[in-house]
């Protein structure tokens, strides 16, 4: 699991670069859309000012190699859509480094 901060973060800190992002409904149809990967970013940092909300959103991700793919709102009953990102770990960034930033720790 990853939290939209620590996301945020390695975004930021150019240790990940957006490759797509996808937007699919939960309902039955699960009719999906593509977003830009600005769309994402500026959606993330307008998420993330929302203030105690800005943790209400599930996120989970996978490294595949030198892919990252972060899901987010799968779990919640209250999102009616899933987003699914995939980026690329940039060149000069070690995933154990990359790992450390993203990784939620537990309270």
């Amino acid at each position: 699991h990853t939290t939209a901060s620590n996301l945020q973060k390695a975004i930021n800190n150019n240790l990940v670069t957006i490759k797509s992002a996808k937007i699919e409904s939960k309902s039955i149809d699960r009719e999906s859309k593509t977003i830009t990967a600005n769309q994402f970013k500026n959606d993330l940092d307008f998420y993330m000012k929302s203030g105690i909300f800005a943790d209400t959103l599930d996120f989970k991700y996978e490294l595949q190699g030198k892919d990252l793919i972060v899901y987010a709102g799968n779990m919640s009953n209250y999102c009616d859509s899933c987003i699914t990102v995939e980026m690329v770990v940039n060149d000069d960034v070690n995933k154990d480094d990359l790992e450390k930033i993203i990784r939620k720790v537990e309270d």
